[in-house]
């Protein structure tokens, strides 16, 4: 009987899950024995493990296997089972020696068909894990003491498929923080547009944040007619950053060399200019 896709004959496995049980009986024997061998996965729950019936998909990479050997006469015998696990499977919680096992590739388990009083059964629940997602197939053979008449029940090569492990969603991405809105500073502007030697000149510098007019702060104004420093006075109202200079009357037709510095929402801007005085 391959796999786990029909129910046990008298009530072993008459629902879509059932409970295994192998409590001590009585002896008996029969002129011609079958005994049958299920491999399926097992039913989640407390208590005994159960097999899941026409079920051969799992989610998780960790899962349980049950395997069930029954005598369909109700004969007490011992039975030895041999399992071998695919590449890609490995024992998680695998056979013992307590449970009368040997081996790892293949292992073989000895144990006697028991039961209450009619039945004879022997079951086996283990955990596998796999490897990655994908098809593994199963192997298992049962060896019995009695004749067996139909020796095809006594193999099984269960198929089980590993879906991949259901994704957990993704959490929601965390909101962009709003774009800063750029610093944008103009280019001097001198006034008067033709300054003479002895006045006072303005040098101004317009400066908006994105649209918005911003009042610089931190303005600084340095400037020289040759090794002569000029004096320069600071303003600094919203839209504008300025410099006034006094320059000396005996400047006539020399050139003045000057910067303005500033810092408006947290960026330094730095301007130069170059002026010829009449």
């Amino acid at each position: 009987m391959k796999g786990c896709r029909g129910a046990f004959v008298g009530g072993v496995l008459a629902a879509a899950v059932v409970t295994l049980s192998v409590a001590g009986a009585a002896p008996a024997r029969a002129a011609a024995d079958d005994v049958t061998l299920v491999v399926c996965l097992s039913a989640p729950g407390p208590g005994q493990p159960g097999c899941l019936l026409n079920v051969t998909t799992t989610n998780q990479l960790t899962f349980g296997i049950v395997l069930v050997a029954r005598s369909l006469a109700s004969v007490i015998q011992p039975v030895r089972l041999t399992i071998q696990l695919p590449p890609g499977l490995a024992w998680a919680i695998g056979p013992t020696a307590a449970e009368g096992c040997t081996g790892t590739s293949p292992v073989v388990c000895s144990k006697q068909l028991g039961g209450e009083v009619g039945e004879a059964t022997a079951g086996w629940s283990w955990h596998v894990v796999a490897a990655s997602a994908g098809i593994y197939e199963i192997a298992a053979s049962l060896a019995t003491t009695e004749a067996d008449p139909n020796t095809a029940n006594n193999t099984s090569a269960f198929r089980v498929t590993v879906a991949p492990p259901s994704a957990a969603p993704s959490p929601p991405a965390a909101p962009s923080p709003p774009a800063t809105p750029a610093v944008r500073a103009g280019s001097p502007r001198v006034a008067p547009a033709r300054p003479k030697a002895g006045s006072n000149i303005t040098v101004r510098v317009p400066v908006r944040v994105g649209s918005q007019l911003v009042r610089p702060i931190g303005v600084r104004c340095t400037a020289v007619i040759g090794r002569l420093r000029l004096a320069g006075t600071a303003r600094a109202t919203a839209g504008t950053a300025a410099c006034v200079y006094r320059t000396p009357s005996a400047a006539r037709g020399r050139t003045v060399r000057g910067a303005l510095s500033f810092r408006a929402a947290g960026v330094l801007i730095r301007r130069t200019f170059t002026i010829r005085l009449r």
